[in-house]
């Protein structure tokens, strides 16, 4: 393949656009960057370098339209010295490096992988968690919360610290006019969720702005949890939300698979209830009713938080609030959001509503770091086999973590 078929072929995709630390490059950049080197490998191939010895190339000589063999003479002052003339060796294998590298990098553009994830997964330095957006004019922050909710980062994109590290910056931010969440999670750690939901009350107490919610796909338990802080909610017609709800588990009992195995665990404790939810043995009636009463005080929490952000009385909220997923519809009957739209018509109508003018909306993505594993689509994760899973099993079987969440996960 001719070098300048390839420059050609990049010259396709001269609209693209990439990202490398945080900042945008247009494809431009990268077309001049190839057009330097086809000139370079073009031109006289056999330029050399001149040495610290003191040999400099002579030129390449002509002769019958035949080219010389390029000798070396020396300008230094060195003793000993007796080179004789040598031919110049062309770099040809990084030539066909160079190109066969551009070809795969082509494909890969083609394959739909695109600017952004190649640029970004080769060239940057860990994840944007610490980016900052910077804009010189007003705007509100459009801010995504997608991904499971959990302290830290989950492997479907949500990244806690990324996430309240952006709130913090747009509270003490002067061009900042308010948040609207774009809400896309079944929910997750209960934990995480209390930090994110009194980070956004926090938010709205210390600045007086406002913050709209939008629901797409799925904003349950503690999806739903965080969009209490705001003021008003539109959800997609095609959302499921609700699920207001806690729970803890599963938990085993293995009790039964230690016996077939002969497997006799000893522990040693300082009261009854310290081995509670341990996978060796059944629990009592008194610690399954410790287990609930931690279940039913976070639950508590949970119907504050939609009493003071719906404006619904107590009853209403228990009544409504037993686990089950709403619907768009269902949940605008039973006063759970207060429209059915799109991201636009949430954007609208906080512009009116909030009297914000002609504001920007700028959109603030977490963007997770792309390396060159996923960009092939290999899998570093080990293929489980019955043991592996029996061995996982036994060591997250007496692992309680609270959550809202919904169960049940729309794709």
């Amino acid at each position: 393949m001719d070098f300048w078929d390839i420059r050609f072929f990049f010259e396709d995709l001269k609209d693209c656009k990439f990202r490398i630390n945080g900042k945008i490059y247009n494809f431009e950049t990268y077309i001049k960057f190839i057009n330097n080197l086809a000139e370079n490998f073009e031109n006289d191939g056999n330029r050399q370098r001149q040495t610290s010895s003191g040999f400099v190339p002579w030129s390449m000589q002509q002769q019958n339209g035949q080219n010389q063999q390029r000798r070396y003479e020396y300008t230094g002052t060195g003793q000993g010295f007796n080179m004789a003339p040598q031919p110049v060796r062309r770099n040809s294998g990084l030539k066909t490096g160079l190109i066969i590298i551009l070809v795969i990098v082509g494909v890969m553009f083609v394959a739909g992988i695109g600017c952004n994830a190649l640029i970004s997964g080769i060239f940057s330095k860990g994840d944007n968690t610490n980016m900052r957006y910077e804009f010189r004019e007003d705007y509100v922050g459009v801010l995504a919360i997608s991904g499971t909710i959990t302290d830290g980062e989950s492997k479907d994109g949500y990244n806690q610290d990324w996430i309240l590290d952006r709130i913090g910056q747009m509270k003490k931010d002067r061009y900042n006019r308010g948040i609207l969440l774009s809400v896309n999670t079944p929910g997750g750690s209960a934990y995480a969720t209390a930090e994110l939901y009194n980070a956004l009350l926090d938010y709205k107490k210390s600045t007086g702005r406002h913050i709209y919610v939008y629901f797409g796909s799925q904003a349950t338990s503690g999806g739903y949890y965080a969009a209490m802080a705001g003021d008003k909610i539109y959800a997609n017609q095609e959302c499921w939300t609700g699920s207001i709800g806690v729970i803890v588990g599963p938990l085993y009992n293995l009790s039964g698979l230690y016996e077939k195995f002969g497997i006799q665990p000893y522990s040693f404790k300082s009261g009854t209830n310290k081995d509670i939810g341990a996978s060796y043995r059944d629990m009592t009636d008194e610690q399954r009713s410790i287990m609930q009463s931690l279940v039913d005080d976070s639950y508590n929490r949970f119907v504050k938080a939609v009493m003071d952000g719906r404006k619904m009385d107590e009853a209403t909220v228990r009544k409504l609030g037993d686990g089950r997923v709403y619907s768009a519809n269902q949940a605008m009957e039973n006063g759970l959001i207060d429209k059915i739209g799109s991201l636009d018509d949430a954007i609208d109508a906080m512009r009116k509503e909030c009297d914000l003018g002609n504001v920007s909306f700028e959109s603030i993505v977490y963007e997770k770091k792309t390396s060159l594993r996923d960009l092939f689509g290999l899998s570093s994760e080990k293929k489980e086999d019955g043991f592996d899973k029996l061995l996982n099993m036994l060591e997250e079987s007496n692992k309680a973590n609270i959550q809202y969440i919904a169960p049940v996960q729309k794709q």
